[in-house]
């Protein structure tokens, strides 16, 4: 023998067994071991190309069940810390570790363990609170949860922020202090063991805001919950175990108990301690840093023996977008006043454009071609409308939903499901009316009326208008900033449409980009222009209407058209779900 050891069939086989062995118990303990064991370590941040720090070598370490608040004046980087150990920033150097867990690499297995309630509402006014829960929770909980075991748990959070009296009430009808706690709910469906809170009592009067950090207290001491906020706010710190107060520059000045605090800053007062921390942040980051190195070398000493991995909830991605549309559609319907006008618009506008028909509509070729542009138009403006306040509207909600377990594409597709039976209905009250109004009717390329094919023209043109609109949805970050666009969309509509203007070299290459074009094609193959007599061959009857190719009464060519339009709408629909990818990147 050489001195090699051989292994026989027995010998891997008992290996492997303990291989086995050894892995199911990293599971059980990965997934079942409780606590939370927060370290930040060195984190630095800058902005404008390293010009401005915004957190400077912060080091935090949070144990279980703590309940910590971040102050510090405005600037001091506050809100710029909680999204770095949040997991919400990831830009930043230095290391952020969750049991042990790297955050910044295992964000997404860690996440389920973190809620995250930012200062904006996360909430929708127009749904009830039972109601926003219960969405909620279809999404966020496993796949296998019955719907007895969700109204259990909706049940529980309401006890815990103590809401259920509210539970059928409107969010909109909710008091400040009541949506704060509300949004709270919304976090805590999922049992996060890990709560951020970004200036949860902003707002609030004295009274609702005490109340506000009771509850908090109260989440951490009894419910298993590790609380972090971010306060401007001094009078109730008091009810914190911690404090973390920055400075300006993004100092870290102290961290510890109240009492520790005054005792560090020697004042009575915790207000006082903004104006010391002000004049010179440096000097008592540096004095802190000194008192606490002693421990800080005490505690690097211990090996890190925790780690942990909360089993990640399982969602079915057609579940979840079953909840995303569902919910979506019970927004749509609960704001009465807009779905009002949604469905009233196209008639209104259908009877505009009835107002101004000529009598000679479908008869004579400038006639009809004007009003099947001002339909076609019309369309475009009803899709737009729908939907280019859609996304951006409830980007904060939209934030923490996708930062948690929402899928964009799914998300996309919920609003994309609604809005096409929204615009089917849209479609049969402006083509409906107008037709009827007018009155008058003519061979379509299948069918005898046109309605049907005039109606699904109409249609697509209003679902490829749509997706336009979610693609500026997602790319601002405000209704006001997307409808001052609105405008602008329906003018290169207009130009480009082939219609107003002859159009060649540039103008006509853009035009191929433009849904009018594709639209008012599909609409005047399907009245066949081609086949209508000019306004001038009644004064001179040897002029001769040549025949357009774009406007060919075939089926082939109208299928073309309607195709396009249905590409057109699948193309934007991708590139609004692609925008949205920016939303992990906001900041406040």
């Amino acid at each position: 023998m050489s001195g090699k050891t051989v292994l026989h069939n027995n010998d891997i086989v008992q290996i492997l067994d303990y291989q086995l062995f050894f892995i199911e118990n990293l599971i059980y303990y990965c997934t079942n071991v409780q606590g939370i064991h927060l370290v930040a370590k060195n984190i630095f941040k800058t902005v404008n190309g390293r010009k401005k720090i915004l957190l400077n070598h912060v080091d935090l370490d949070v144990q279980s069940n703590d309940f910590v608040a971040i102050i510090g004046g405005s600037g001091a980087g506050k809100t710029t810390l909680m999204n770095a150990i949040s997991g919400f920033d990831q830009d930043f150097s230095g290391k952020v570790t969750l049991n042990g867990a790297d955050l910044k690499h295992e964000f997404n297995t860690l996440k389920d363990m973190i809620g995250y309630v930012p200062q904006q509402e996360i909430i929708y006014e127009n749904l009830t609170l039972h109601k926003m829960l219960y969405y909620t929770a279809r999404m966020k909980m496993p796949k296998d949860t019955d719907k007895g075991e969700i109204e259990k748990r909706i049940h529980e959070v309401l006890e815990m922020v103590e809401l259920t009296e509210h539970q059928n009430t409107f969010i909109r009808k909710l008091s400040g202090g009541q949506k704060k706690r509300a949004s709270i709910a919304v976090e805590l469906l999922a049992d996060p063991k890990l709560f951020f809170l970004d200036e949860p009592t902003s707002g609030l009067d004295p009274g609702t805001e005490k109340n506000l950090m009771q509850l908090l207290n109260r989440l951490s001491k009894t419910r298993d919950k590790t609380t972090i906020i971010v306060t401007h706010t001094t009078q109730n710190l008091h009810l914190c175990d911690k404090v973390v107060f920055m400075g300006p520059g993004g100092y870290l000045c102290f961290y510890g108990s109240v009492e520790q605090a005054k005792m560090f800053f020697d004042t009575d007062d915790l207000v006082n301690i903004y104006n010391i921390v002000a004049q010179n942040p440096k000097m008592w980051a540096e004095q802190f840093e000194n008192c606490m190195r002693e421990e800080k070398a005490r505690s690097e000493q211990q090996s890190e023996k925790e780690q942990m991995h909360k089993k990640k909830a399982s969602t079915s991605y057609f579940k979840q977008l079953i909840t995303l549309t569902s919910r979506y559609a019970e927004l749509i319907w609960n704001d009465k006043m807009r779905f009002a006008i949604l469905l009233l618009q196209p008639i209104i506008i259908a009877l505009l454009l009835w107002l101004v028909a000529d009598e000679d509509v479908y008869d004579i070729y400038e006639s009809t071609q004007s009003m099947m542009f001002s339909l076609s138009c019309s369309a475009i403006w009803i899709g737009l409308f729908n939907s280019i306040q859609e996304i951006c509207k409830e980007r904060n909600i939209l934030k923490r939903e996708y930062m948690a377990c929402l899928k964009l594409p799914l998300y996309i597709m919920s609003k994309f499901l609604v809005q096409m039976i929204l615009a089917a209905i849209q479609a049969i009250l402006l083509t409906g009316t107008f037709l009827v109004t007018v009155g008058k009717f003519r061979e379509g390329v299948w069918l005898d009326p046109f309605t049907l094919e005039i109606g699904i023209t109409v249609w697509v043109t209003i679902l490829a208008a749509m997706a336009m609109g979610l693609i500026i949805s997602a790319v601002v970050k405000s209704g006001d900033k997307a409808m001052t666009l609105a405008p602008f969309v329906l003018i290169v509509q207009l130009l480009f449409s082939g219609i107003l203007f002859k159009l060649e070299g540039a103008g006509k290459a853009v035009s191929y980009l433009t849904i009018s074009k594709w639209s008012v094609e599909g609409l005047g193959s399907i009245v066949n222009l081609n086949d209508m007599e000019l306004r001038m061959q009644a004064q001179i009857p040897t002029l001769v209407h040549e025949v357009e190719d774009i406007y060919k009464h075939t089926g082939a060519h109208v299928g073309m058209d309607w195709s396009i339009l249905a590409g057109m709408t699948i193309i934007f629909a991708c590139i609004s779900g692609l925008a949205l990818i920016r939303v992990k990147k906001d900041v406040r």
